[in-house]
């Protein structure tokens, strides 16, 4: 997925970058809870390879598709199957349906409560973060 933002500032070869929603999101009533910056902005902290790169320049940013087939696995899929496996597990231990699907609940909010711990520790990586590829002029 490729975007386009402004350079607001860089320190330490990190940049902040303003960027535009598109799409629908300027008519959504939801979007003033996205960002902090309010409706149609959103800032990132980027890391900067280009040494030519100053506050003020518009930037190409892309975010890998791996890396955002990996995070809606991670948080969509995983908890559901970590649940499924629980009530199958449950369900030929001779529990029945009550206690089933008290236990596929559990262990969905478990799953989804585990994954939101590690974002902690998985967003830390470069491997989910959008990269500067290219300015634009």
């Amino acid at each position: 997925m490729r975007e386009t933002g402004r350079i607001l500032k860089i320190n330490d070869n990190r940049a902040t970058v303003e960027m535009d929603f598109k799409g629908g999101c300027k008519n959504c009533g939801a979007s003033g809870m996205c960002t902090s910056k309010g409706p149609g902005k959103r800032e990132l902290n980027l890391s900067v390879n280009d040494a030519t790169l100053k506050a003020g320049d518009w930037i190409e940013i892309e975010t890998r598709p791996r890396s955002l087939l990996t995070a809606a696995f991670l948080v969509f899929i995983l908890p559901l199957l970590l649940a499924f496996i629980a009530y199958f597990i449950a369900h030929t231990q001779g529990a029945g349906e009550g206690t089933g699907l008290l236990i596929f609940f559990l262990a969905f909010g478990l799953a989804e409560g585990v994954i939101a711990l590690l974002d902690r520790w998985i967003g830390r990586h470069r491997f989910f973060e959008p990269e500067i590829i290219k300015p634009i002029s």
